[in-house]
């Protein structure tokens, strides 16, 4: 069974929010609504030692909501708003150099509270991020766009001139872009609006973000959750019966469904799909509770849930991965503290995998070899793995330049082997990934 453990009780800021695990340092970013000089701030945590320290050093009304890992070029990239020297608020682009864990403030000169950026995705195939604002309804002081509700790119090759972002489309709802997430050649959104349809999944083609499609909605004040890993894709959404159903595929046109809770009084769900499980967290503020649900997509059902209490109204934060864990954050105010939680698996089997011949070339063909063992060092026959070849990025399969192999059982030995030709156009650097999901 998975074990919750308390990693930070953050009273500087009472909203930290997770963003990236490295060599046992948590990076997050601590939202400057909960401290009392309006100052925020992107820190560290070490794990082994729970001391925490600020990069960026505390910054007036940061606030970063989430963000990107790019493995490329070992940087993060996180987005949110922040005061410029005449105390106006800005959308802000914050770049952390993981190398030397330096940070570069980027803040748009001619937006206001209203172009708050609040989500962002990590288009490696067009070189971009793409970034959507809060909803309408914020200060426009300092903006020369319109209220809120709007999608931005913003290329990687020179994210800190601000003269090159571009502002593509902005949603005639005036909806918040909550979640972005890239699947295919699609990029999806869970957006919402307060107590409207404007509440939804939608989607457009990565070469054309003008061109929207509502996947669904519903006329509640829940704010939906979306996750891609892999070939996975999934959704949470409240239902106008107040039922709150997690809902998934594996090609975006066929979907499963679950409900988690029926007559619910949640404002807001999280969701991260890992492997063929997925981790649902519900904020019901009403009674101060976060429910948090394990789902096994493959079976579709609830195979863990159980309740955090202590809230407060704030509503859960980003899930991140990492090894056999995940991060999230959530809680926090003006007067209260927020935390963040390590959720921890437990570790039945070790896989291992070899390639042959190592350091192969382009067009040349390789055998993947896994090695699926117990704790106790006894080969494990029958299992399927999973192969996968991610190309360019590094170790996270929820991006869409990941390519599935295909899947071998193993033997007596625990050996399940498969055969995999690198392109011969391969220009950089492809990492290879076995699977389990046992």
């Amino acid at each position: 069974m998975p074990t919750i453990v308390d990693i930070l009780t953050d009273n500087d800021s009472g909203e930290p929010v997770p963003l990236f695990v490295k060599d046992s340092i948590l990076y997050i970013s601590e939202l400057y609504g909960g401290n009392p000089d309006n100052k925020g701030s992107i820190s560290k945590l070490d794990l082994s030692t729970g001391t925490k320290t600020s990069l960026s050093g505390w910054l007036s009304r940061l606030a970063c909501w989430g963000g990107v890992v790019d493995l490329k070029n070992n940087k993060i990239y996180i987005v949110g708003e922040s005061d410029d020297e005449n105390g106006v608020l800005r959308a802000t682009l914050i770049i952390l150099d993981l190398s030397s864990e330096t940070v570069s403030i980027v803040r748009h000169p001619s937006t206001g509270d209203c172009n708050e950026l609040v989500a962002v995705a990590l288009d490696y195939r067009n070189n971009r991020l793409i970034v959507g604002e809060r909803q309408t309804g914020g200060d426009t002081t300092g903006s020369d766009y319109p209220n809120g509700a709007g999608l931005w790119v913003i290329p990687l090759d020179d994210p800190t001139d601000t003269s090159k972002w571009s502002r593509v489309y902005e949603d005639p709802d005036g909806s918040e872009w909550r979640v972005l997430a890239i699947y295919g050649d699609e990029l999806w959104a869970a957006q919402s609006h307060g107590n409207s349809a404007k509440n939804r999944i939608i989607k457009a083609p990565l070469n054309d973000l003008t061109s929207w499609t509502v996947v669904e909605s519903y006329n509640n004040n829940f704010i939906p959750g979306l996750s891609v890993f892999g070939k996975r894709i999934g959704y949470v959404l409240r239902d106008d019966s107040n039922n709150i159903i997690l809902k998934h595929s594996t090609d975006g046109q066929t979907w499963s469904s679950i409900t988690l809770e029926s007559n619910a009084d949640a404002v807001g769900g999280r969701l991260q799909i890992f492997g063929k499980y997925a981790l649902v967290l519900i904020d019901v503020p009403a009674t101060g509770e976060l429910h948090v649900y394990i789902v096994d997509l493959d079976n579709n059902q609830v195979v863990y849930n159980t309740t955090l209490t202590g809230v407060h109204g704030g509503f859960n934060k980003a899930i991140i991965p990492a090894g056999n864990a995940l991060f999230f954050g959530y809680g926090g105010g003006a007067t209260t503290p927020g935390y963040i939680k390590k959720l921890e698996f437990d570790t039945k089997y070790v896989l291992e995998l070899d390639v042959s011949p190592p350091n192969p070339s382009p067009g040349t063909t390789v055998t993947l070899t896994a090695t699926l063992k117990d704790t106790d060092g006894n080969p494990v026959q029958g299992a399927t793995i999973h192969f996968f070849a991610v190309h360019e990025i590094g170790e996270y399969l929820d991006h869409n330049t990941v390519e599935y192999i295909g899947n071998a059982t193993t033997d007596s030995e625990g050996k399940a082997s498969i055969k995999y030709t690198i392109p011969s156009d391969a220009k950089g650097k492809i990492w290879f990934r076995a699977v389990y999901e046992g």
